[in-house]
């Protein structure tokens, strides 16, 4: 719900500017059930800011920061949208306590999985995208939790802001995914799924090149891959020798995404891999409200195969 409505949000804004994006998000906030949302008071924030509510931009900061809790990189501070609250001393004072927290919550953030025990004969474990948590993938992803299938979720311990985590793109940052898997009682499951959103994608794709781990199947919705760029005969071959299947799911109007969607699918496909490709019709770059297979909303994981 939260990537729908600033999605909406953005594309109020490239149309009928920063001004009626802010009253539609502004309004939209208020019919989100209780919980944080970070990631829209920041939007709000510079929606504000850019259509000349600088007071406003700043009454949001303060209550983010001192009533709510939450902080935001220095990167996103020294946005462009923020420029007229950049001199002002109070907005200063904010963003030094944002550096404060964010050095704090780097130094303290360890991998998380949601895992707590067996209970299906089926395990799908999903993997969030950059600006996500384990929750939010797990959320996502809970609508083919069946009595055969648990649903789980694996958390990065790279912090990219208040309650949002993100992936490297190395060698090392998947290993995360790894580690976790070797926690859990892996071997006791008849089949193992690995499930991504965008940058979870890679993560996924460079465990299956680089592991050991047992998966018989990858559910990957908008992946963002650059690691496919210069190890498409690996993912491949090693997807091909382990029989593992690959569902690919984008959106049409994804212009991050796309090419790269389309790029696995060939790759996968030329090597006798057992793949699709579903493209995702009027959908952007985000998780989709309904999975679609084949143009047919499904909450099954068997349509999905």
């Amino acid at each position: 719900m939260e990537n729908v409505i600033l999605e909406n949000a953005l594309l109020k804004a490239s149309q009928e500017g920063y001004e009626a994006a802010y009253q539609y998000l502004a309004d939209e906030l208020l019919k989100l059930p209780e919980g944080k949302y970070p990631r829209v008071v920041y939007f709000l924030m510079c929606l504000a800011a850019g259509s000349g509510k600088s007071d406003t931009a700043l009454i949001l900061f303060e209550e983010a920061v001192l009533q709510k809790g939450y902080w935001f990189r220095k990167e996103e501070l020294e946005d462009k949208d923020l420029e007229s609250l950049f001199e002002n001393t109070k907005f200063m004072d904010l963003k030094c306590l944002c550096e404060q927290r964010q050095r704090i919550a780097a130094e303290n953030a360890k991998p998380f999985c949601t895992y707590r025990g067996q209970t299906a004969s089926k395990l799908l474990l999903c993997v969030h995208g950059n600006g996500q948590n384990a929750l939010i993938s797990k959320s996502d992803w809970n609508f083919l939790e069946s009595k055969e299938l648990q649903v789980e979720a694996v958390q990065s311990a790279t912090v990219e802001s208040y309650d949002r985590f993100s992936w490297n793109f190395d060698n090392e940052n998947f290993r995360q995914i790894e580690k976790c898997v070797k926690n859990l009682p892996w071997e006791n499951y008849e089949e193992h799924i690995l499930a991504g959103f965008s940058a979870g994608c890679d993560m996924i794709l460079r465990t299956v090149a680089l592991s050991d781990i047992q998966i018989e199947a990858l559910l990957l919705q908008s992946p963002y891959i650059p690691y496919l760029q210069e190890n498409a005969e690996r993912i491949a071959g090693v997807c091909r020798e382990k029989g593992i299947k690959v569902g690919i799911y984008c959106g049409e109007l994804d212009e991050v995404c796309r090419d790269m969607a389309a790029g696995l699918y060939q790759n996968l496909a030329g090597e006798g891999v057992t793949v699709s490709l579903v493209w995702q019709p009027g959908m952007r770059h985000r998780f989709p409200d309904k999975m679609l297979m084949y143009g047919k909303a499904s909450n099954r994981y068997s349509d999905l195969q």
